[in-house]
């Protein structure tokens, strides 16, 4: 017998009002055609719903989680709490890393530079001391540029002078802000290392501490994102009554972004008093920074960065986490979206454009009659 499915159209159906429909249905004629194109929106359907199913039971275990944590008498203040904690020991380890980093690489590179042979190290030390009694004897302060000038025309090295009458202090915030740069991707290459030693540090630190940097400004972006779509979600509930959900996190990421922009704002503001810096200088060189391309050719000057290398390491760590929690926001925007469209397609009937469906489900999909099974006998 002929199956239903290899049956002419006009047969299965029997009247011209449903073949008209099915046409309207699928824009084609071909019964070939449309059980084919049948069968692949049923496909897709169904992957569709597992998954939607693996979504919520996701979510499902994620709801009983937290109903478990509150039942055993755990409330969200220690939830944060915890949180907070494990954020504070992960900035601690990272900055444990970043000062011991730059104690060896003070200790690897200076002391080889100090002890380097040819080195005028005694009349170094003379000039130094006789710098200091004058000073103290007439009251007076000397900058470094008179330093250097007389160093240069006494043919002394202004180099090793300089590091000589600097203090300790400066060499151990040039190598934390060369160890900074390097965790954080940036790397302009104003500081690097000269000798094999001091390279062969940086390969084991570098190992070490960027995925250490990458998942503190991670952890910290998604402490700002939660933040936000909380303030936001309870802002809502509060004026409206209803839960939060993807239009939360669709604001989270304007704020984010306008924080971010404003952020961005305040150190062009910064650098604008200090540098003749064009408006276009100053976007380049912050998204050269917070993209990590650290191109090199615009930056502030060596001597004001390693100055100024506390402010300007929580500086970049701050707009690094605003930008993470940006991307991460949008992103959550997008997959709650997709998932609403999801459920749109699974529950609602199809969209009708110009007598064509757009979408297709199996529950919407027009039923073949089905005639009676008809019993042969057999003939003896």
């Amino acid at each position: 017998m002929v199956s239903t499915l290899e049956r002419p159209l006009c047969q299965s159906y029997g009247a011209d009002e449903e073949k008209d429909e099915m046409v309207r249905f699928f824009g084609i004629f071909h019964p070939k055609q449309v059980f084919q194109k049948a069968r692949s929106y049923e496909a897709d359907t169904m992957s569709m719903r597992r998954q939607w199913t693996k979504r919520s039971q996701r979510s499902q275990k994620s709801s009983s989680f937290q109903s478990a944590e509150s039942g055993s008498g755990v409330s969200t203040f220690h939830i944060v709490l915890r949180a907070m904690l494990c954020l504070i020991l992960h900035f601690m380890l990272l900055m444990i890393a970043l000062i011991s980093a730059a104690v060896i690489f003070s200790h690897v590179e200076d002391e080889t530079e100090w002890h380097t042979p040819g080195s005028n190290q005694s009349n170094v030390r003379n000039f130094a001391e006789r710098w200091n009694r004058l000073e103290l004897k007439y009251n007076v302060t000397f900058t470094q540029e008179d330093k250097s000038l007389f160093a240069i025309n006494t043919g002394l090295n202004t180099g090793t002078i300089e590091k000589s009458s600097n203090s300790q202090s400066y060499n151990y915030k040039k190598w934390f802000y060369f160890a900074s740069m390097v965790s954080t991707t940036i790397g302009y290459g104003d500081v690097f290392p000269k000798t094999e030693s001091g390279r062969l540090v940086f390969i084991i630190f570098s190992i070490i501490s960027i995925p250490l940097m990458l998942s503190f400004i991670a952890s910290c972006g998604d402490k700002i994102r939660v933040m936000h779509t909380s303030f936001l979600s309870a802002l809502r509930q509060c004026v409206t009554g209803q839960q939060g959900g993807a239009p939360e996190d669709l604001l989270s990421c304007l704020l984010i972004t306008i924080s971010f922009v404003g952020h961005t704002s305040v150190g062009c503001a910064l650098i604008s008093g200090q540098h003749n810096w064009s408006l276009v200088d100053k976007i380049y060189y912050h998204v050269s920074m917070f993209t990590t391309t650290g191109l090199g050719d615009i930056i502030e000057p060596l001597d004001q960065q390693i100055d100024n290398v506390v402010p300007l390491f929580f500086y970049h760590i701050f707009g690094l986490a605003l930008l993470f929690a940006a991307i991460k926001s949008f992103y959550c925007w997008y997959q709650s979206h997709q998932e609403a469209l999801a459920v749109l397609r699974l529950t609602q009937r199809p969209l009708k454009a110009r007598g064509r469906v757009t979408e297709f489900l199996p529950c919407c999909r027009p039923k073949l009659r089905e005639e009676p099974r008809v019993e042969s006998t057999m003939l003896i």
